[in-house]
């Protein structure tokens, strides 16, 4: 039984330099959209805290319709403001009024800190 805020999604990355492949699990977070705002952003709820920049797709997750510009509202029911990429993307969300957050981010996380050791310093 999937839960309501979750949809688990299997998707194959192929290692071309291997003869094998690997399983990536990438989770998708259920989102309800409730109407177009004046300034053309979407508004919607979910049920878990995601992270602000995270891309929603629709129900596929192959087509990207924009991305989280917002978090407001109380901690287990946050609303949430999209920034839809174009109009027509916006268009097709608000008919099946439903998409899903993607959990990975395509950014490469930076290195805040000086991790590596120095040459004879420890």
């Amino acid at each position: 039984m999937l839960l309501f805020d979750t949809l688990k999604t299997i998707i194959r990355i192929y290692n071309f330099s291997d003869s094998h492949y690997h399983h990536t699990f990438i989770y998708f977070k259920k989102v309800k959209l409730l109407h177009k705002t004046p300034k053309g952003k979407l508004i919607g709820i979910t049920s878990t805290q995601p992270q602000i920049n995270s891309f929603v797709f629709l129900k596929d997750g192959k087509k990207k319709i924009g991305k989280i510009y917002d978090i407001f509202g109380p901690a287990n029911k946050p609303y949430v403001k999209i920034i839809p990429l174009n109009d027509s993307a916006a268009e097709s969300a608000l008919k099946i009024r439903e998409v899903f957050i993607s959990n990975n981010n395509d950014k490469k996380r930076r290195n805040k800190g000086n991790s590596r050791k120095r040459f004879g310093k420890k």
